[in-house]
Formats: structure tokens, sequence, C-alpha cells
């Protein structure tokens, strides 16, 4: 599967394949982060955004991870994940 970059992500948004977006806390890096889960029809892609290097796109904050969504165009349904499966 190729990763799911934010290029990718807006092509996905303009041709309406983005189903909803899962914000999920990402607690892996000091001090906490989010990382955007995208539920979409595009079997060939990851369901995570990932930066142009290949790894998972953290944001520092939720309110960054929303204006990246709007910066791609997407208006549909954003669910919050307030703590991750299996924590």
């Amino acid at each position: 599967m190729k990763p799911l970059t934010i290029e990718t992500f807006s092509a996905l948004v303009r041709t309406g394949s983005v189903h909803r977006v899962f914000l999920t806390p990402y607690p892996a890096i000091d001090g906490g982060g989010w990382f955007l889960d995208v539920d979409h029809s595009d079997n060939g892609q990851t369901r995570q955004l990932h930066t142009k290097r290949g790894g998972v796109r953290v944001f520092k904050s939720a309110d960054a991870a929303i204006n990246a969504l709007r910066t791609c165009g997407y208006s549909g349904q954003v669910v919050v994940v307030v703590k991750p499966e299996g924590d």
C-alpha cells in the first residue's frame, strides 16, 4: 500500500472518496500529538495521513490537524477519538 500524503488526500476529497476522518491521539511522542485516520474508498492507499518521507504525520494540536483538513477542502465528518483502542 502507498502512504496517504496530503496531496493524495486532497485528490480523494475532490473526488468525493473520503467518508469521514478520525482525529486520534498519538501518545508515542513526548507531549502527545494527533494523527488523522481517513476512511476512504481508495484501497491502494493507507488510512493514516503520512509525511512525504513516509512516516505518520503527527500534528502538535487538534487545531493544526483540523486546519490541514480545511486546507485540503475537506468539510465532512470528523470523529474525535479520545482514547485509542488498546489503551
